[in-house]
């Protein structure tokens, strides 16, 4: 009983920062949390130090958790970095590509429709991270693949709290496209578009990834 009241906390606080009910900032109370939920502290504050592991909120020395309130600044040099491994892997990897990891790129954006069609944000940041890592993987460099396997699970976090499942879907309408290109790129062996085609889609996921507050409730009329 005491997991699953654990497990419910967590669950509602992570839907509710991915729904965009609580704004990035928002500064989590444990009593404001377990009344609402009617439950006691301790699970509540379990939750918290998962929410905190996850990376979903910064746990402040006497002041409290807090949803993390990355800025627009801190988000374009996460771009930048992972923009950078990216073209590493390119550079690296594009002549090591074959048929097996072309049919692999392919399978995965079928999975991301099916994902996107069926409003799982989880399945889908997963499968796109999948395809963004084979060329990476191509290389058989462990620090690349696992400096940028970091930088995509930190960026995910930004999708989560500032795009929702919406906003995926509208960035989605060529973002599945422009997947496909990169594919026909490594088919025709073209190098430079590869490149081209990937700082495209990366800039515009970037511009896609902006702060917007219309759909935020304060924490005491949350649950």
């Amino acid at each position: 009983m005491k997991k699953s009241m654990e497990q419910f906390v967590y669950t509602t606080i992570t839907e509710a920062i991915v729904k965009r009910k609580l704004a990035p900032g928002t500064q989590l109370i444990e009593m404001s949390i377990a009344e609402q939920l009617n439950v006691s502290r301790t699970p509540v504050r379990n939750a918290i130090k998962r929410l905190e592991n996850d990376g979903f909120i910064n746990v402040i020395p006497n002041r409290g958790a807090f949803v993390i309130h990355p800025s627009v600044e801190e988000m374009a040099q996460a771009y930048f970095i992972r923009k950078e491994l990216e073209l590493i892997s390119v550079r690296e990897g594009f002549r090591l590509m074959t048929t097996h990891h072309t049919d692999k790129m392919s399978a995965l954006i079928q999975q991301e429709k099916k994902a996107l069609n069926e409003s799982n944000i989880m399945a889908y940041l997963e499968i796109n991270k999948q395809f963004h890592m084979v060329m990476a993987n191509a290389c058989g460099n462990k620090f690349l693949t696992d400096y940028l396997d970091k930088i995509l699970n930190q960026i995910d976090l930004y999708l989560l709290i500032y795009n929702a499942i919406h906003e995926l879907e509208k960035e989605f309408d060529t973002g599945w496209e422009e997947h496909t290109d990169l594919v026909e790129a490594i088919k025709t062996n073209d190098m430079e578009a590869y490149q081209s085609i990937l700082v495209k889609h990366l800039d515009f996921s970037l511009e896609e990834l902006k702060f917007n507050t219309m759909n935020y409730k304060p924490l005491a009329n949350l649950f």
